[in-house]
Protein backbone atom coordinates (compact mmCIF):
# COMPACT_ATOMS: atom_id res chain seq x y z
CA UNK A 1 0.00 0.00 0.00
CA UNK A 2 1.26 3.63 -0.91
CA UNK A 3 0.66 5.74 1.97
CA UNK A 4 0.99 8.85 -0.42
CA UNK A 5 -1.78 7.57 -2.48
CA UNK A 6 -3.87 7.85 1.01
CA UNK A 7 -2.64 10.72 1.40
CA UNK A 8 -3.98 12.24 -1.80
CA UNK A 9 -7.30 10.13 -2.05
CA UNK A 10 -8.01 11.69 1.18
CA UNK A 11 -7.36 15.07 0.11
CA UNK A 12 -9.35 14.64 -2.46
CA UNK A 13 -11.80 13.34 -0.32
CA UNK A 14 -11.82 16.74 2.06
CA UNK A 15 -12.05 18.47 -1.55
CA UNK A 16 -15.17 16.88 -2.45
CA UNK A 17 -16.56 17.12 1.03
CA UNK A 18 -15.74 21.16 0.70
CA UNK A 19 -17.60 21.33 -2.52
CA UNK A 20 -20.49 19.00 -2.64
CA UNK A 21 -21.45 19.88 0.83
CA UNK A 22 -20.49 22.70 2.50
CA UNK A 23 -21.30 24.58 -1.05
CA UNK A 24 -24.60 23.05 -1.73
CA UNK A 25 -27.73 23.68 -0.33
CA UNK A 26 -28.41 26.23 2.13
CA UNK A 27 -24.32 25.70 3.58
CA UNK A 28 -23.73 27.50 0.29
CA UNK A 29 -25.13 31.17 2.11
CA UNK A 30 -23.08 33.04 4.76
CA UNK A 31 -25.66 34.02 6.43
CA UNK A 32 -26.94 29.89 7.33
CA UNK A 33 -23.98 29.54 7.52
CA UNK A 34 -23.54 32.10 10.51
CA UNK A 35 -26.37 30.91 12.32
CA UNK A 36 -25.50 27.44 12.46
CA UNK A 37 -21.81 28.91 13.67
CA UNK A 38 -24.46 31.03 16.23
CA UNK A 39 -25.80 28.08 17.05
CA UNK A 40 -23.23 26.14 17.88
CA UNK A 41 -21.59 28.60 20.13
CA UNK A 42 -24.75 29.69 21.87
CA UNK A 43 -25.21 26.04 23.41
CA UNK A 44 -21.50 25.69 23.90
CA UNK A 45 -21.82 28.89 25.95
CA UNK A 46 -24.77 27.76 27.93
CA UNK A 47 -23.54 24.21 28.61
CA UNK A 48 -19.90 25.66 29.85
CA UNK A 49 -21.39 28.39 32.19
CA UNK A 50 -23.49 25.71 33.74
CA UNK A 51 -21.02 22.87 33.71
CA UNK A 52 -18.57 26.04 35.42
CA UNK A 53 -21.20 26.72 37.95
CA UNK A 54 -21.77 23.26 39.06
CA UNK A 55 -17.70 22.77 39.71
CA UNK A 56 -17.64 25.85 41.42
CA UNK A 57 -20.55 25.23 43.84
CA UNK A 58 -19.87 21.92 44.72
CA UNK A 59 -16.28 22.92 45.23
CA UNK A 60 -14.90 20.25 43.50
CA UNK A 61 -11.39 18.34 44.11
CA UNK A 62 -8.74 17.73 41.34
CA UNK A 63 -9.51 14.30 42.73
CA UNK A 64 -13.20 14.36 42.26
CA UNK A 65 -12.84 15.93 38.86
CA UNK A 66 -10.28 13.17 37.59
CA UNK A 67 -12.73 10.58 38.82
CA UNK A 68 -15.67 12.60 36.83
CA UNK A 69 -13.26 12.73 33.89
CA UNK A 70 -12.72 8.99 33.99
CA UNK A 71 -15.92 7.87 34.25
CA UNK A 72 -16.45 10.29 31.32
CA UNK A 73 -14.73 7.52 29.73
CA UNK A 74 -17.96 5.25 30.06
CA UNK A 75 -19.90 7.81 27.70
CA UNK A 76 -17.18 8.44 25.52
CA UNK A 77 -16.81 4.28 24.97
CA UNK A 78 -20.87 4.83 24.06
CA UNK A 79 -20.70 7.47 21.62
CA UNK A 80 -18.21 6.08 20.00
CA UNK A 81 -19.85 2.83 19.20
CA UNK A 82 -23.27 4.51 18.31
CA UNK A 83 -21.53 6.72 16.06
CA UNK A 84 -19.47 3.96 14.55
CA UNK A 85 -22.64 2.12 13.49
CA UNK A 86 -24.51 5.13 12.59
CA UNK A 87 -21.20 5.91 10.19
CA UNK A 88 -21.40 2.21 8.78
CA UNK A 89 -25.17 2.43 8.51
CA UNK A 90 -24.55 6.13 6.49
CA UNK A 91 -21.34 4.66 4.41
CA UNK A 92 -23.49 1.82 3.28
CA UNK A 93 -23.79 4.24 0.08
CA UNK A 94 -19.74 4.97 -0.30
CA UNK A 95 -20.04 2.87 -3.12
CA UNK A 96 -21.49 5.30 -5.31
CA UNK A 97 -19.81 7.88 -3.66
CA UNK A 98 -16.06 6.54 -4.65
CA UNK A 99 -16.86 6.83 -8.53
CA UNK A 100 -14.32 9.35 -8.90
CA UNK A 101 -11.74 7.37 -7.87
CA UNK A 102 -12.27 4.70 -10.36
CA UNK A 103 -10.34 6.30 -13.31
CA UNK A 104 -7.40 7.02 -10.12
CA UNK A 105 -3.99 4.67 -10.71
CA UNK A 106 -5.42 3.24 -7.14
CA UNK A 107 -5.49 -0.08 -4.63
CA UNK A 108 -8.75 -0.89 -2.83
CA UNK A 109 -6.66 -1.00 -0.22
CA UNK A 110 -5.98 2.80 -0.51
CA UNK A 111 -9.37 3.27 -0.78
CA UNK A 112 -10.55 1.42 2.27
CA UNK A 113 -7.76 2.99 4.75
CA UNK A 114 -9.27 6.80 3.02
CA UNK A 115 -12.52 5.93 4.23
CA UNK A 116 -11.50 4.38 7.35
CA UNK A 117 -9.93 7.91 8.01
CA UNK A 118 -12.77 9.71 7.51
CA UNK A 119 -14.69 7.41 9.21
CA UNK A 120 -12.48 7.80 12.00
CA UNK A 121 -12.83 11.84 11.98
CA UNK A 122 -16.61 11.52 11.88
CA UNK A 123 -16.61 9.50 14.85
CA UNK A 124 -14.03 11.91 16.74
CA UNK A 125 -16.20 15.02 15.41
CA UNK A 126 -19.17 13.35 17.26
CA UNK A 127 -17.33 12.47 20.57
CA UNK A 128 -15.72 16.12 20.58
CA UNK A 129 -18.48 18.03 20.21
CA UNK A 130 -20.14 16.37 22.36
CA UNK A 131 -17.36 16.71 25.11
CA UNK A 132 -16.40 20.46 24.13
CA UNK A 133 -18.42 21.96 26.90
CA UNK A 134 -16.99 19.76 29.32
CA UNK A 135 -13.32 20.45 28.12
CA UNK A 136 -13.87 24.30 27.68
CA UNK A 137 -14.87 24.38 31.50
CA UNK A 138 -11.81 22.44 32.98
CA UNK A 139 -9.39 24.55 30.56
CA UNK A 140 -11.18 27.72 31.77
CA UNK A 141 -11.30 26.72 35.33
CA UNK A 142 -8.42 24.87 35.67
CA UNK A 143 -5.69 25.72 32.91
CA UNK A 144 -4.21 23.09 32.15
CA UNK A 145 -4.31 20.87 34.91
CA UNK A 146 -6.27 18.45 33.14
CA UNK A 147 -5.00 18.52 29.13
CA UNK A 148 -3.55 15.00 30.24
CA UNK A 149 -6.57 13.27 31.18
CA UNK A 150 -8.32 14.60 28.26
CA UNK A 151 -6.31 13.83 26.07
CA UNK A 152 -6.04 10.13 26.94
CA UNK A 153 -9.70 9.90 28.15
CA UNK A 154 -11.22 11.15 25.19
CA UNK A 155 -8.65 11.63 22.14
CA UNK A 156 -7.11 8.73 22.89
CA UNK A 157 -10.07 6.45 23.79
CA UNK A 158 -11.95 7.37 21.32
CA UNK A 159 -9.63 6.60 18.42
CA UNK A 160 -8.12 3.42 19.42
CA UNK A 161 -12.05 2.07 20.32
CA UNK A 162 -13.49 2.47 17.20
CA UNK A 163 -10.10 0.51 15.46
CA UNK A 164 -11.31 -1.94 17.70
CA UNK A 165 -14.53 -2.11 16.31
CA UNK A 166 -13.37 -1.31 13.02
CA UNK A 167 -11.64 -4.64 13.69
CA UNK A 168 -14.40 -6.48 14.62
CA UNK A 169 -16.71 -5.22 11.41
CA UNK A 170 -13.90 -6.53 9.07
CA UNK A 171 -13.69 -10.13 11.05
CA UNK A 172 -17.52 -10.24 11.13
CA UNK A 173 -17.07 -9.56 7.26
CA UNK A 174 -15.22 -12.53 6.63
CA UNK A 175 -17.14 -14.88 8.53
CA UNK A 176 -20.29 -13.74 6.18
CA UNK A 177 -18.17 -13.49 3.08
CA UNK A 178 -17.28 -17.48 3.99
CA UNK A 179 -20.48 -18.11 4.55
CA UNK A 180 -21.59 -16.97 0.86
CA UNK A 181 -23.45 -13.63 2.59
CA UNK A 182 -21.58 -10.93 1.03
CA UNK A 183 -24.72 -8.93 0.04
CA UNK A 184 -26.05 -8.82 3.27
CA UNK A 185 -23.18 -8.72 5.04
CA UNK A 186 -23.37 -4.72 5.87
CA UNK A 187 -26.57 -5.20 7.77
CA UNK A 188 -25.85 -8.73 9.46
CA UNK A 189 -22.06 -7.04 10.86
CA UNK A 190 -24.10 -3.98 11.98
CA UNK A 191 -27.17 -6.11 13.41
CA UNK A 192 -24.77 -8.16 15.43
CA UNK A 193 -22.58 -4.63 16.68
CA UNK A 194 -26.15 -3.14 17.35
CA UNK A 195 -26.83 -6.34 19.80
CA UNK A 196 -23.14 -6.07 21.54
CA UNK A 197 -23.91 -1.99 21.90
CA UNK A 198 -27.11 -3.45 23.88
CA UNK A 199 -24.95 -5.92 26.09
CA UNK A 200 -22.52 -3.36 26.43
CA UNK A 201 -24.85 -0.72 27.47
CA UNK A 202 -27.07 -3.01 30.03
CA UNK A 203 -23.98 -5.33 31.33
CA UNK A 204 -20.44 -3.87 31.09
CA UNK A 205 -20.78 -0.32 31.41
CA UNK A 206 -22.42 -0.04 34.61
CA UNK A 207 -19.86 -2.52 36.04
CA UNK A 208 -17.12 -0.33 34.36
CA UNK A 209 -18.10 2.63 35.82
CA UNK A 210 -18.55 1.31 39.15
CA UNK A 211 -15.46 -0.03 39.43
CA UNK A 212 -13.87 3.43 38.54
CA UNK A 213 -16.24 4.52 41.24
CA UNK A 214 -14.49 1.75 43.92
CA UNK A 215 -10.91 2.78 42.83
CA UNK A 216 -12.13 6.33 43.52
CA UNK A 217 -13.72 5.43 46.83
CA UNK A 218 -10.78 3.12 47.95
CA UNK A 219 -8.01 5.39 46.98
CA UNK A 220 -6.07 2.78 44.91
CA UNK A 221 -5.49 5.40 41.98
CA UNK A 222 -6.70 4.97 38.17
CA UNK A 223 -8.96 1.74 37.49
CA UNK A 224 -6.51 -0.25 35.33
CA UNK A 225 -9.51 -0.39 32.10
CA UNK A 226 -8.05 2.80 31.50
CA UNK A 227 -4.30 2.15 30.42
CA UNK A 228 -3.77 5.14 28.59
CA UNK A 229 -4.05 7.34 31.93
CA UNK A 230 -2.73 4.52 34.34
CA UNK A 231 0.35 4.77 31.75
CA UNK A 232 0.90 8.43 31.75
CA UNK A 233 0.33 8.44 35.62
CA UNK A 234 3.49 6.15 36.16
CA UNK A 235 5.66 6.72 32.57
CA UNK A 236 4.40 10.70 30.90
CA UNK A 237 2.18 11.78 28.76
CA UNK A 238 4.83 10.59 26.06
CA UNK A 239 4.89 6.80 27.01
CA UNK A 240 1.15 6.67 26.71
CA UNK A 241 1.71 8.83 23.30
CA UNK A 242 3.57 6.18 21.95
CA UNK A 243 1.61 3.41 23.21
CA UNK A 244 -0.88 5.41 21.41
CA UNK A 245 1.01 5.58 18.56
CA UNK A 246 1.67 1.70 18.79
CA UNK A 247 -1.08 -0.12 18.98
CA UNK A 248 -3.64 1.68 16.45
CA UNK A 249 -0.93 1.07 14.26
CA UNK A 250 -0.98 -2.82 15.14
CA UNK A 251 -5.30 -2.43 14.40
CA UNK A 252 -4.54 -0.38 11.19
CA UNK A 253 -2.45 -3.03 9.99
CA UNK A 254 -4.63 -6.13 10.69
CA UNK A 255 -7.80 -3.68 9.44
CA UNK A 256 -6.35 -2.73 5.71
CA UNK A 257 -4.82 -6.23 5.22
CA UNK A 258 -8.30 -7.96 5.66
CA UNK A 259 -10.18 -8.27 2.00
CA UNK A 260 -12.90 -5.89 1.79
CA UNK A 261 -14.63 -5.30 -1.20
CA UNK A 262 -17.31 -2.71 0.21
CA UNK A 263 -16.34 0.27 -2.06
CA UNK A 264 -16.97 -1.45 -5.41
CA UNK A 265 -20.78 -2.96 -4.31
CA UNK A 266 -22.84 -1.56 -7.24
CA UNK A 267 -26.07 -3.45 -6.71
CA UNK A 268 -27.81 -0.47 -5.73
CA UNK A 269 -31.73 -2.10 -6.88
CA UNK A 270 -32.98 -5.30 -6.40
CA UNK A 271 -35.26 -6.94 -8.30
CA UNK A 272 -38.52 -6.87 -6.65
CA UNK A 273 -41.53 -4.85 -7.66
CA UNK A 274 -41.91 -5.95 -11.36
CA UNK A 275 -45.53 -6.56 -11.63
CA UNK A 276 -46.15 -3.40 -10.40
CA UNK A 277 -43.17 -1.68 -12.89
CA UNK A 278 -45.16 -3.02 -16.19
CA UNK A 279 -47.93 -0.74 -15.46
CA UNK A 280 -47.77 1.91 -13.39
CA UNK A 281 -48.56 5.51 -12.71
CA UNK A 282 -46.33 8.52 -12.09
CA UNK A 283 -46.75 8.01 -8.06
CA UNK A 284 -46.71 4.13 -7.66
CA UNK A 285 -43.20 4.62 -10.35
CA UNK A 286 -41.99 6.88 -7.13
CA UNK A 287 -42.89 4.38 -4.52
CA UNK A 288 -41.48 1.13 -6.64
CA UNK A 289 -38.12 3.21 -7.08
CA UNK A 290 -37.82 3.30 -2.78
CA UNK A 291 -39.02 -0.06 -2.84
CA UNK A 292 -36.23 -1.13 -5.21
CA UNK A 293 -33.58 0.62 -3.63
CA UNK A 294 -31.29 -2.18 -1.75
CA UNK A 295 -31.10 0.45 0.86
CA UNK A 296 -34.30 0.53 1.82
CA UNK A 297 -34.42 -2.96 2.69
CA UNK A 298 -31.31 -2.87 4.42
CA UNK A 299 -32.60 -0.26 6.70
CA UNK A 300 -35.71 -2.34 6.82
CA UNK A 301 -33.66 -5.42 7.85
CA UNK A 302 -32.18 -3.34 10.59
CA UNK A 303 -35.54 -1.84 11.94
CA UNK A 304 -37.37 -5.30 12.04
CA UNK A 305 -34.09 -6.35 13.75
CA UNK A 306 -33.98 -3.75 16.21
CA UNK A 307 -37.79 -4.26 16.85
CA UNK A 308 -36.83 -8.11 17.47
CA UNK A 309 -34.61 -6.56 20.14
CA UNK A 310 -36.90 -4.22 21.89
CA UNK A 311 -39.42 -6.89 22.43
CA UNK A 312 -36.74 -9.60 24.14
CA UNK A 313 -35.37 -6.55 26.41
CA UNK A 314 -39.43 -5.34 26.99
CA UNK A 315 -38.84 -2.15 25.74
CA UNK A 316 -42.25 -0.31 25.59
CA UNK A 317 -43.02 1.29 22.17
CA UNK A 318 -40.30 -0.65 20.20
CA UNK A 319 -42.79 -0.34 16.80
CA UNK A 320 -40.88 3.07 16.79
CA UNK A 321 -37.88 1.30 15.22
CA UNK A 322 -39.55 1.64 12.06
CA UNK A 323 -38.78 5.25 11.60
CA UNK A 324 -35.46 3.86 10.21
CA UNK A 325 -36.58 3.69 7.03
CA UNK A 326 -36.91 7.87 7.12
CA UNK A 327 -33.53 7.55 6.69
CA UNK A 328 -33.48 7.38 3.17
CA UNK A 329 -35.65 10.17 2.82
CA UNK A 330 -32.41 12.11 3.07
CA UNK A 331 -31.90 10.66 -0.19
CA UNK A 332 -35.31 10.93 -1.54
CA UNK A 333 -35.03 13.89 -3.86
CA UNK A 334 -32.15 12.46 -5.69
CA UNK A 335 -33.58 9.02 -5.72
CA UNK A 336 -35.99 9.72 -7.69
CA UNK A 337 -33.58 12.22 -10.14
CA UNK A 338 -34.67 9.97 -13.14
CA UNK A 339 -38.50 10.25 -13.00
CA UNK A 340 -38.11 14.16 -12.33
CA UNK A 341 -36.31 14.10 -16.11
CA UNK A 342 -39.35 12.47 -17.80
CA UNK A 343 -41.42 14.45 -16.06
CA UNK A 344 -39.74 17.34 -16.86
CA UNK A 345 -39.91 16.99 -20.39
CA UNK A 346 -43.69 16.79 -20.43
CA UNK A 347 -45.90 18.71 -17.76
CA UNK A 348 -43.59 19.71 -14.54
CA UNK A 349 -45.00 20.97 -11.12
CA UNK A 350 -43.01 21.20 -8.40
CA UNK A 351 -45.80 20.85 -5.67
CA UNK A 352 -46.87 18.10 -7.69
CA UNK A 353 -43.35 16.83 -7.35
CA UNK A 354 -43.13 17.47 -3.68
CA UNK A 355 -46.06 15.93 -3.40
CA UNK A 356 -45.46 12.16 -4.86
CA UNK A 357 -41.93 12.20 -3.37
CA UNK A 358 -43.65 12.79 0.27
CA UNK A 359 -46.51 10.32 -0.41
CA UNK A 360 -44.91 7.60 -1.93
CA UNK A 361 -42.39 7.49 1.18
CA UNK A 362 -45.61 7.75 3.61
CA UNK A 363 -46.89 4.92 1.58
CA UNK A 364 -44.30 2.62 1.42
CA UNK A 365 -43.31 3.07 5.18
CA UNK A 366 -46.62 2.26 6.31
CA UNK A 367 -47.08 -0.79 4.59
CA UNK A 368 -43.59 -2.03 6.10
CA UNK A 369 -44.75 -1.07 8.97
CA UNK A 370 -48.03 -3.48 9.20
CA UNK A 371 -46.22 -6.50 10.18
CA UNK A 372 -44.64 -4.70 12.99
CA UNK A 373 -47.74 -3.38 13.90
CA UNK A 374 -49.64 -6.53 14.11
CA UNK A 375 -46.83 -8.06 16.61
CA UNK A 376 -47.59 -5.36 18.73
CA UNK A 377 -51.52 -5.36 18.71
CA UNK A 378 -50.61 -9.46 19.56
CA UNK A 379 -48.63 -8.62 21.78
CA UNK A 380 -49.77 -5.58 24.09
CA UNK A 381 -53.90 -5.95 23.00
CA UNK A 382 -53.54 -2.15 21.90
CA UNK A 383 -54.96 -0.74 18.49
CA UNK A 384 -54.29 2.94 19.05
CA UNK A 385 -50.77 3.32 18.83
CA UNK A 386 -51.03 2.85 14.87
CA UNK A 387 -51.84 6.99 14.60
CA UNK A 388 -49.28 7.82 16.92
CA UNK A 389 -46.98 5.76 15.03
CA UNK A 390 -48.48 7.06 11.72
CA UNK A 391 -48.15 10.65 12.61
CA UNK A 392 -44.35 9.94 13.31
CA UNK A 393 -44.02 8.59 9.87
CA UNK A 394 -45.53 11.64 8.46
CA UNK A 395 -43.38 14.30 10.33
CA UNK A 396 -40.39 12.15 10.01
CA UNK A 397 -40.46 11.74 6.19
CA UNK A 398 -41.76 15.54 6.48
CA UNK A 399 -38.58 16.47 8.15
CA UNK A 400 -35.79 14.06 6.52
CA UNK A 401 -36.87 15.11 2.82
CA UNK A 402 -36.05 19.10 3.81
CA UNK A 403 -32.67 18.06 5.13
CA UNK A 404 -32.34 16.11 1.67
CA UNK A 405 -33.42 19.01 -0.72
CA UNK A 406 -31.15 21.76 1.30
CA UNK A 407 -28.60 19.47 1.16
CA UNK A 408 -28.99 17.15 -2.09
CA UNK A 409 -26.61 14.40 -1.53
CA UNK A 410 -25.02 14.85 -4.94
CA UNK A 411 -24.35 10.89 -6.19
CA UNK A 412 -25.73 9.66 -2.93
CA UNK A 413 -22.29 10.60 -1.19
CA UNK A 414 -22.51 9.70 2.70
CA UNK A 415 -21.90 13.64 3.87
CA UNK A 416 -24.25 15.54 2.67
CA UNK A 417 -26.33 13.24 4.82
CA UNK A 418 -24.62 13.42 7.76
CA UNK A 419 -25.13 17.44 7.24
CA UNK A 420 -29.05 16.54 7.01
CA UNK A 421 -28.90 14.97 10.19
CA UNK A 422 -27.14 17.00 12.22
CA UNK A 423 -29.51 19.84 10.71
CA UNK A 424 -32.74 18.03 12.20
CA UNK A 425 -30.80 17.50 15.45
CA UNK A 426 -30.65 20.98 15.87
CA UNK A 427 -34.13 21.40 14.70
CA UNK A 428 -35.05 19.05 17.35
CA UNK A 429 -33.05 20.66 19.88
CA UNK A 430 -34.00 24.01 19.07
CA UNK A 431 -37.77 22.41 19.15
CA UNK A 432 -37.18 20.79 22.69
CA UNK A 433 -36.01 24.01 23.81
CA UNK A 434 -38.63 26.75 23.20
CA UNK A 435 -41.13 23.36 24.62
CA UNK A 436 -39.08 23.43 27.78
CA UNK A 437 -38.57 27.24 28.42
CA UNK A 438 -42.11 28.32 27.16
CA UNK A 439 -43.77 25.36 29.20
CA UNK A 440 -45.51 24.02 26.88
CA UNK A 441 -49.15 21.51 27.55
CA UNK A 442 -49.48 18.81 25.32
CA UNK A 443 -51.90 20.43 22.94
CA UNK A 444 -49.66 23.39 22.01
CA UNK A 445 -47.13 21.22 21.59
CA UNK A 446 -49.05 19.93 18.89
CA UNK A 447 -49.63 23.11 17.29
CA UNK A 448 -45.95 23.71 17.43
CA UNK A 449 -44.95 20.54 15.45
CA UNK A 450 -48.05 21.18 13.32
CA UNK A 451 -46.30 24.91 12.32
CA UNK A 452 -43.25 23.48 12.21
CA UNK A 453 -44.29 20.80 9.82
CA UNK A 454 -46.19 23.52 7.25
CA UNK A 455 -42.51 25.65 7.44
CA UNK A 456 -40.74 22.47 6.73
CA UNK A 457 -42.76 21.93 3.53
CA UNK A 458 -42.94 25.54 2.57
CA UNK A 459 -38.68 25.44 2.80
CA UNK A 460 -38.93 22.05 0.68
CA UNK A 461 -40.93 23.53 -2.11
CA UNK A 462 -38.95 26.26 -2.35
CA UNK A 463 -35.78 24.67 -1.86
CA UNK A 464 -36.88 22.39 -4.86
CA UNK A 465 -37.73 24.80 -7.04
CA UNK A 466 -34.63 26.76 -6.46
CA UNK A 467 -33.19 23.55 -7.62
CA UNK A 468 -35.62 23.32 -10.49
CA UNK A 469 -34.50 26.75 -11.59
CA UNK A 470 -31.11 25.21 -11.32
CA UNK A 471 -31.33 22.17 -13.04
CA UNK A 472 -33.33 24.03 -16.25
CA UNK A 473 -30.58 26.71 -16.89
CA UNK A 474 -28.02 24.21 -16.57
Amino acid sequence: MRYSKVCEITKIMFVFFQRNVLNVGLLNKKIFRLFIIGVVVLLTAFLSFELYNFFESTNSSQRQIDVILDSYSCSVFIWTFVAFIFVKILFMKKGSFLEFTDQMPVTKQEKNISILIFEICTALSVVIIFSLALIITLITRDGSAFITRIICNIFFNCVTIYFVFELLYSIFGIFCNYMGLEKVKNIIVICILSLLLVGFYLVIIPDVFLSILYTYKDNTGTASILFYMVVTEKYGILASTVLFVVINSILGFLIVHIPNNDANCTNKYARTCRFIMKKSRILSAYVVSFLRKVDTINYYFIAVFSYVITIVMKIDKGYYVILILSLNSLYAYVQTESLRNIIIQKKYSVVKDYCRIIMSQIIYISVLAIPVCIVDIFLNKEILFIVDLFVAIIFSVVFFTMAGILFPAKNENPFSAMVGIMFIIMIGLIAVSVCFFLKLNEKSIIVFMVLLSVASVSISIFGMNKLYGKLIHS
